[in-house]
């Protein structure tokens, strides 16, 4: 009988990009099978897998250190990121990675150009660059159960319904208020304080796109913010 917290799954993929190889599939093609759960994630020519252990298995383009590997080697199979944590959700951005523990700490890895891996000490803020899962700082008293990332923009949901950002700024991602010229990234997580006119409501769930990020209300209201070249942020304002 099929385990119900399990489920093997061939990866489909429409479009593999991987370094030394440029392939191109017009139809979905069946990668090695493995079983995960309860989630995967695909980034700019690498995805990753959550197992069904906690384990998180990545494999693809690794030009920042995405994979996890603790290195900047690309695979071609999935391969396992060694650590010693059991992560429960995982978020892939263009080339950056946020993995979520069952205790509400989040982790991040790969491309660091904006601050999006959330790092405060003097000797990483420089945005270096990580090829292994490391602590986001900022967040160590904040209990976390979502999380999600942009291009280069890292979100965090918290028990309370709180949103925090981090990283680029560009087209206003982070939803502080400010705009790209006015702060162009942070490598500290901060909160969206700001939701409209009216008191903040309690988020109960986070997203985002490329540059365009998305927040769903306890209440049901839809919050978008970010880009809006095609009218994507649906507030009926002209692109």
């Amino acid at each position: 009988m099929m385990n119900a917290f399990k489920r093997s799954v061939s990866v489909m993929m429409s479009l593999l990009i991987l370094i030394g190889s440029v392939a191109q599939y017009a139809l979905p093609v069946g990668a090695d099978s493995f079983t995960i759960t309860p989630d995967i994630t695909v980034g700019y020519g690498f995805a990753a897998a959550l197992a069904s252990d906690g384990s998180v298995w990545s494999w693809g383009c690794n030009t920042d250190g995405q994979l996890g590997s603790g290195n900047t080697d690309a695979r071609t199979m999935a391969g396992k990121i060694e650590t010693d944590k059991k992560f429960v959700a995982i978020a892939a951005g263009h080339a950056h990675m946020l993995a979520l523990t069952a205790d509400g700490t989040v982790y991040a890895w790969g491309d660091n150009s904006f601050g999006q891996l959330g790092q405060q000490e003097e000797t990483v803020r420089e945005c270096l660059d990580l090829s292994t899962p490391t602590l986001v700082q900022g967040l160590s008293s904040i209990s976390v159960i979502a999380i999600a990332a942009g291009r280069n923009t890292s979100f965090a949901l918290t028990a309370t319904g709180e949103v925090y950002s981090w990283g680029s700024n560009q087209c206003g991602m982070l939803g502080i208020g400010k705009t790209e010229t006015e702060i162009g990234l942070s490598t500290s997580p901060l909160q969206i304080m700001t939701w409209g006119s009216g008191e903040a409501p309690f988020i109960g769930s986070i997203y985002s796109g490329e540059l365009t990020a998305a927040a769903i209300a306890a209440n049901g209201k839809v919050w978008l913010w970010g880009e809006n070249v095609s009218g994507q942020v649906g507030d009926s304002s002209s692109p």
